[in-house]
């Protein structure tokens, strides 16, 4: 994949290129025309000036009368040349004197008309280039500033001829080549520059992005995490502060990971100091069988318990693996929350504890039976462990939704001890607030292994405090057809 600085200088150099090279063609060509039409313009100044001296005389001879300083423009070595033909164009009857002298006419390829001037490019017979401008029209009245009242013929009046200026191109090719020439050495040497321009302000508008990537590069997972500056371009200042974020993320990941490591050794730590203590009260009792016994009887609870918080990591391990596999069934909610409320009766009459239950008869969903008993009996099992003794245990299941596609499982309980601030660790492993009641075999997976399940599952596992004394777990769950 191409960089991103190569990216933009190709993509803008190409628009830059393609909108410079229109520009520059369209210089071009309004400077070719701007050119040609100063060049016809001079030239359809001669043609008038000649038109103004070309005369016509009662007997019918037709001449162009020059002066002498227009005369020399039309010489043998002058840039400019005249002829003058009958009105039909068939008989040439005056020229300038370069065409007389080599006995040669000008080569019209077009015929004029009578109400504007032609103009044409021809050449010489010599090669020379010229640009003609030609016309049909009635000559001046040569009589009319000597002798006014000299009476002509009607014939001769109203005589037509054909005037025909031009002037030599080469000045306009020069100029025309020059222009050419101008255009080629720009069009060659724009690209490389406009390439060097582009590449360089690209560079230093990504400066900014390679500030980004030495400062991301530096951070080392350390106890800290660096975060990055604050202060950065728009463009880059939403990355920049989703990058920060994630080092948040992280940083408290890294605290959870060290947290779960230092508690599952205490955890672990506790019963093998008990287990080893047990074991070596059993050596020290091989002739008395009742210390004995009940040496081996603390080992095998204890030994109990361990396995217990191996199985609960284990599980707790597989689900965050995704190596945990679904087996979905139609699951009774109603049913499952009975048989787990009566698994807890013994503990919640030992406790004074009451449960006061809202569901319906019966709620089926499609899911996975073992997963949906897991998310139950931790979250009553968690109200029936920490709620105080003498209170009451609230269990509701309700169907909500304009459609009544939507059901919510509510799980709250008295627990004054636990803070708005102590929401957000309540399902880290091992994490157990010290102030509030617990047992000794409670080790502080059971809401981390629920909200991995409800993860599974696709529920929404949320905890809150409706009341400053009361804690509510809510499951909600989209039911499918």
């Amino acid at each position: 994949m191409k960089s991103i600085r190569q990216q933009v200088v190709l993509t803008t150099f190409s628009v830059m290129l393609a909108f410079l090279l229109i520009l520059c063609l369209t210089s071009y060509f309004l400077a070719r025309e701007y050119l040609i039409n100063q060049f016809d313009q001079e030239l359809l100044a001669d043609f008038q000036s000649v038109v103004g001296m070309t005369k016509i005389w009662p007997d019918g001879e037709v001449w162009v009368d020059l002066d002498s300083e227009v005369l020399t423009a039309y010489a043998e070595d002058g840039n400019k040349l005249f002829e003058v033909w009958t009105g039909d164009g068939t008989e040439s009857l005056d020229r300038s004197v370069l065409l007389e002298q080599q006995d040669i006419h000008i080569h019209r390829p077009i015929r004029p008309a009578d109400n504007q001037p032609a103009i044409f490019d021809t050449a010489l017979p010599d090669c020379r280039n010229i640009r003609a401008a030609t016309q049909v029209l009635y000559p001046q009245w040569g009589w009319d500033s000597i002798t006014p009242e000299l009476q002509v013929t009607e014939e001769i009046k109203e005589t037509k001829v054909e005037v025909l200026v031009a002037r030599n191109r080469a000045p306009l090719d020069h100029d025309l080549a020059m222009l050419l020439i101008w255009f080629i050495g720009v069009m060659l040497f724009l690209p490389v520059l406009l390439f060097a321009v582009v590449w360089y302000g690209v560079g230093k508008g990504l400066t900014p992005l390679k500030r980004l990537t030495h400062q991301v590069s530096g951070i080392q997972s350390t106890n800290k995490l660096e975060r990055l500056d604050a202060q950065w371009p728009v463009e880059l200042r939403p990355p920049a502060e989703k990058i920060n974020e994630l080092l948040d993320r992280l940083e408290e990941h890294f605290l959870r990971e060290r947290r779960f490591t230092s508690s599952a050794a205490h955890e672990l730590r506790t019963p093998i100091s008990e287990l080893q203590l047990a074991t070596e009260v059993a050596l020290l009792a091989k002739d008395q069988p009742q210390r004995l016994l009940t040496a081996v009887q603390q080992a095998h609870t204890l030994a109990g318990k361990m396995a217990e918080l191996v199985s609960s990591l284990s599980l707790l391990s597989r689900q965050q693996k995704d190596e945990y596999t679904l087996r979905k069934t139609t699951v009774d909610l109603v049913r499952t929350i009975q048989e787990v409320v009566a698994q807890h009766d013994s503990a919640m009459r030992q406790r004074g504890l009451t449960i006061s239950a809202e569901f319906p008869d019966s709620q089926f969903l499609y899911s996975d039976q073992t997963l949906c008993q897991t998310i139950v009996r931790n979250l009553i099992n968690n109200a029936v462990s920490y709620a105080p003794e003498n209170t009451d245990i609230s269990v509701a299941l309700k169907v909500s939704g304009e459609k009544k596609d939507h059901l919510l499982l509510q799980v709250s309980n008295i627990c004054p001890q636990i803070q708005e601030q102590d929401l957000r660790h309540m399902f880290e492993p091992f994490w157990r607030k010290e102030t509030v009641y617990s047992h000794q075999h409670h080790f502080g997976l059971g809401l981390a292994i629920t909200r991995e399940a409800c993860d599974l599952l696709g529920f929404q596992l949320n905890v809150s405090k409706p009341a400053a004394d009361v804690i509510e777990f809510s499951v909600a769950v989209k039911l499918t057809d």
